[in-house]
């Protein structure tokens, strides 16, 4: 599973050329429910940190548009995810990859009013560490700053 989801990013994002077919394949993973199931794979590999990284890049490479955030959102992947977070609190990768999907699937505006009310908050008002995998900077979340997103929408 991880290998096939490692695979989708560089098929459906491509390398940016003019004549790159990536945005055909993109479609092609859209339209023949790769997003469900890659949230299959995400439910019965829970504990996994890799797969769980995987599987988010795949989602978040797929996950383009309002149509495919849309079908994410009704196949259970916010519920989904909010609940790795919840769940998995302690490992900062599956948080942070978790969070980065949660992200793209933002990018549909019907999802973003349910994201913010899902209220993902750190326990005891601390800041929750997101490790930014790429560049290794640390961010801090604040309960405060979620409840300023959730006014601005």
């Amino acid at each position: 599973m991880k290998a096939v989801a490692n695979g989708v990013w560089p098929l459906a994002r491509g390398d940016g050329s003019i004549d790159s077919k990536s945005p055909e394949y993109q479609k092609y993973l859209a339209e023949n429910d790769a997003v469900v199931l890659f949230l299959e794979a995400l439910k019965q590999h829970q504990k996994s940190e890799d797969i769980v990284a995987s599987c988010c890049r795949a989602m978040e490479a797929i996950c383009v548009n309002d149509t495919t955030c849309k079908e994410a959102e009704s196949a259970g992947g916010l519920k989904l995810l909010t609940n790795l977070i919840r769940d998995q609190k302690d490992c900062e990768k599956v948080v942070a990859k978790c969070a980065s999907c949660l992200s793209c699937f933002a990018r549909c505006d019907l999802n973003k009013p349910k994201i913010v009310r899902t209220h993902i908050y750190p326990p005891k008002n601390r800041p929750l560490k997101l490790s930014h995998i790429k560049t290794g900077t640390t961010r801090s979340v604040r309960v405060s700053h979620l409840a300023h997103a959730s006014q601005e929408l």
